[in-house]
């Protein structure tokens, strides 16, 4: 992927634990990598196919006075992620900040953190059974479409389906979106999270009756075990309600466990 790149820009800012720091500011050196599709931009020779370096500068400037951070690891980050919502081209961002005024009372050069940040495909399932379920539904898109961190790509249709697990509950009403977002998995999960407590959901019963339920079942190609998060969603290779319209909106999206499309994982259960 091509990018543009401003390498060691100065800026005059107040980041860093100590209280003088904050008060008295100091000098960050500041390199940036802005992945982009160019070849429009060849073939047009139009600097609106592109972001424009003078400008991207100033923007790398502005919000680092504007903001002040304790760490530059925050602030890095941070700024990676601004950089990707400002400019709608840009699909990665890489950040070099570098602090040669660290107050460490050692002589070094410099303290420095690299990182960088991307717009990531991921695939969320929803549900619902209880009162308006396509109204909870389409309320739960709405509000995935209003964090400006995630970007609605396509949606499904909603199709009927029995209880899993719990059978003594009404039919739900399922579907999937498919989406990409600056969003980590597990801050993805958390706003997931309170779009589905907004809804009024309760958690009283596992695989009980809910108002919404909206699942993390891919975020690339990761494969995450932790306390909160599994991923992909444990057991959705045995659920017809999810892969259906997981196939339907992201065909070719391979599964990194078994390594093969989605479809294929459908086409199994189905035999």
């Amino acid at each position: 992927m091509d990018y543009v790149e401003i390498k060691e820009l100065i800026v005059f800012a107040h980041h860093g634990v100590f209280k003088q720091e904050k008060e008295l500011g100091q000098k960050f050196v500041v390199s940036a990598r802005l992945y982009l599709d160019t070849e429009a931009d060849v073939i047009k020779d139009d600097v609106d196919s592109s972001v424009h370096y003078g400008e991207a500068a100033m923007e790398i400037t502005r919000f680092l006075q504007a903001e002040s951070y304790n760490l530059i690891e925050t602030a890095a980050g941070r700024l990676a992620e601004h950089l990707l919502l400002t400019y709608s081209l840009l699909r990665k961002v890489q950040i070099r900040l570098a602090k040669p005024w660290a107050p460490v009372g050692l002589p070094l050069n410099e303290v420095a953190i690299e990182l960088s940040r991307s717009w990531q495909p991921a695939v969320v399932a929803l549900g619902s059974n209880m009162g308006d379920r396509r109204g909870h539904i389409e309320t739960a898109l709405r509000a995935l479409d209003r964090n400006k961190s995630i970007r609605l790509l396509t949606s499904s249709e909603l199709i009927e389906s029995s209880p899993y697990g719990v059978t003594d509950q009404e039919d739900f009403l399922n579907g999937a979106v498919y989406i990409e977002t600056v969003l980590s998995p597990h801050s993805l999960l958390k706003y997931m999270q309170v779009v589905e407590n907004d809804s009024g959901r309760v958690r009283t019963r596992h695989w009980g009756p809910r108002t919404l339920d909206l699942d993390l079942i891919y975020y690339s190609d990761l494969i995450i075990h932790s306390e909160d998060l599994t991923l992909p969603h444990p057991e959705m290779q045995k659920r017809d309600f999810v892969l259906g319209p997981v196939c339907e909106i992201a065909p070719n999206y391979v599964d990194p466990r078994y390594g093969v499309p989605v479809c294929e994982l459908l086409a199994r259960l189905e035999k």
